[in-house]
């Protein structure tokens, strides 16, 4: 029998691949969404390499500060800034965990998002005309 919330997990995500057109980082975010740990998505999908690049860690490592951590380096030689809002702006916390993650985020560069905030752009992306069109 399958597990009914991973099941959930798996269609949300495939929702959000096709949306997207990010294929092949499904397998972190579901992980993260069954531990409870942060599990992100980005609305760019594959379209930024660097967007994707920091979506990818903070899944792989269950935290956007660790994330930020592994690519300073790569952004910093490209001027630009791993922790900027930028990058955080492009987002979608799946889960309180990643709410509260993103949060964290923006409040170590100055600046304040709500979790009313945070989930709704979730939200809002999840109602978007491309999520309608990869139904």
């Amino acid at each position: 029998m399958s597990d009914p919330i991973t099941a959930h997990h798996k269609s949300r995500i495939s929702a959000l691949i096709e949306a997207t057109n990010t294929y092949g980082w499904e397998d972190d975010a579901i992980a993260n969404l069954k531990a409870r740990k942060p599990a992100f998505w980005s609305m760019c999908g594959n379209s930024n390499q660097f967007d994707g690049l920091l979506f990818s860690a903070a899944n792989r490592h269950g935290a956007i500060e660790a994330a930020q951590d592994e690519y300073e380096g790569i952004f910093s030689r490209r001027n630009m800034d791993v922790r900027g809002e930028k990058h955080l702006d492009k987002l979608l916390p799946l889960n309180h965990a990643a709410v509260m993650d993103l949060m964290r985020a923006y409040q170590a560069v100055g600046t304040f998002r709500t979790p009313e905030e945070l989930y709704a752009r979730t939200e809002r992306f999840e109602r978007s005309e491309a999520m309608e069109a990869a139904e």
